[in-house]
């Protein structure tokens, strides 16, 4: 992909005249403008979950065991089956799915047919015969032709295939080119050819690399599944991904254009990818999780969206990733070097970098993202939103809370005169308990916080306003 064309146009013949150009290439890869740009050029070293796959190997047919294995850390008597589509559509979303008419979601649904005959089989891919942009013979390897109805425009068939890409990133050996049929120029195209990488065009090696992806997602999931809440798990998700996976560069340091490179194949199976593999592999482990993630893009970058108790936050794994520190701050969860975990549109936009090469910032999401959700708010831990005292004998008091949203327990601190005193109660809940001992005839002041568990560590949320009881 050359690096200042959004569309890169292959032109060739099979028996009537063809045309073969990409869909909208928006998300190719962090540019380097990025102000951390070098400092994490790869050396070749493999890492310890890298799995390298060559695009001639022969490998043999999978076997039954290989088809129907127990994941590695999964629950007890889980079996995944790698040709069931059923296992890997819990890695995709539908968020912008709704928001196509009834002829776009016929071609998204057709697309995604299409795409789900070569990830469940090991049939290879079909080869046509073209001249790339050099005018040099090139072959390129795709899955059977889907049609595009009358009414979906050719911008709005890059449009979706840009969407339906990132919200399928199971389709680990498809980046979105298509080769378009009976059609020149801009002309109304009737036919597309989604297509296969080059490394994964043989059918026995795109099934042995589904099985490692599978082997290794569930590790990475079971891994994530430990947490308590939502938060720790995502956290989880996010160590495990900056401390796995290295930002790809070419030798001169600058981004690697290669198309293996803005797949999920490229971050899971090979610790090496750029922007469009550290957004994918998030989005498929937090949505196996069963928490809402999305993708965005913009002209130069990608990332991701993220819900949790009913408000979305940007996450970009990619820009956190810069000096490869795990470590969240247990005070700070949406600042210090956790810079782009959780935050607002506002937060993004502040730290944000523009592209001369695009003329945007490189957060803009692009304009066929019409019902993206904002991001309003930098992530807090829910606070109490009920805190009521009640005088419950002599010297007693009870104290009952909610808090508005997922949290792993309450923080009570009071007071009686001069002196104080802090207890924690463990809940995912409401809050009920009772406090005895107290002077008798003295005013308690009270005031409460909640708290979630990061890696270890307690975050708190903002204390409540003081509440007081005579006991």
């Amino acid at each position: 992909m050359t690096k200042g064309n959004n569309k890169r146009r292959i032109t060739g013949a099979m028996i009537a005249c063809l045309l073969f150009f990409s869909v909208s290439q928006t998300v190719l890869a962090d540019t380097a403008e990025v102000a951390w740009g070098k400092s994490f050029k790869n050396d070749g070293i493999a890492l310890e979950r890298r799995i390298n796959l060559s695009k001639d190997a022969r490998v043999k047919e999978p076997s039954n065991k290989a088809k129907r294995r127990k994941a590695k850390g999964a629950a007890k008597g889980a079996f995944y089956d790698i040709r069931d589509i059923s296992y890997w559509n819990r890695f995709s979303s539908r968020y912008y799915y709704q928001d196509l008419t009834e002829d776009e979601k016929k071609f998204y649904d057709a697309y995604c047919e299409s795409l789900n005959e070569f990830l469940s089989s090991d049939i290879d891919a079909y080869q046509i015969q073209s001249v790339d942009e050099d005018n040099q013979p090139a072959t390129l390897y795709t899955t059977r032709m889907v049609n595009v109805p009358e009414s979906v425009s050719n911008e709005r068939v890059d449009e979706i295939a840009t969407l339906l890409e990132y919200e399928n990133p199971q389709f680990f050996f498809h980046f979105s080119y298509a080769a378009h049929v009976s059609g020149t120029g801009d002309q109304k195209v009737d036919y597309v050819y989604p297509v296969v990488l080059d490394e994964f065009h043989e059918g026995g090696v795109r099934m042995e690399a589904a099985y490692q992806i599978m082997e290794l997602v569930e590790d990475y999931l079971a891994e994530a599944k430990a947490g308590k809440s939502i938060l720790e798990k995502e956290s989880i998700v996010r160590k495990e991904i900056i401390e796995y996976v290295h930002y790809q560069y070419d030798e001169n340091g600058e981004t690697n254009w290669e198309n293996l490179y803005q797949t999920s194949a490229s971050a899971i199976l090979y610790g090496a990818t750029v922007c469009a593999g550290y957004t994918k592999m998030f989005a498929m482990l937090m949505n196996a999780l069963q928490v809402p993630t999305i993708s965005v893009t913009s002209l130069a970058h990608a990332w991701n969206e993220i819900q949790m108790d009913g408000k979305w936050y940007n996450v970009d794994i990619t820009w956190d990733d810069k000096d490869k520190n795990t470590d969240l701050d247990a005070t700070l969860v949406s600042q210090s070097r956790n810079r782009y975990f959780n935050i607002s549109d506002n937060t993004l936009r502040q730290r944000d970098d523009f592209s001369y090469r695009t003329g945007y910032y490189m957060h803009t999401p692009e304009n066929f993202y019409t019902i993206r959700p904002a991001c309003l708010k930098d992530y807090a831990v829910p606070k109490p939103v009920t805190c009521k005292l009640k005088k419950t004998g002599s010297g007693k008091m009870k104290i009952t809370a909610s808090a508005g949203g997922q949290i792993q327990g309450y923080q009570i601190f009071y007071k009686v005169g001069t002196k104080t005193k802090t207890i924690e109660a463990a809940s995912t809940g409401a809050l009920s308990r009772t406090v005895g001992k107290l002077k008798k005839g003295k005013t308690v002041k009270v005031r409460l916080r909640t708290y979630l568990v990061i890696q270890g560590q307690k975050v708190y949320s903002v204390w409540t306003s003081y509440k007081k009881v005579k006991v």
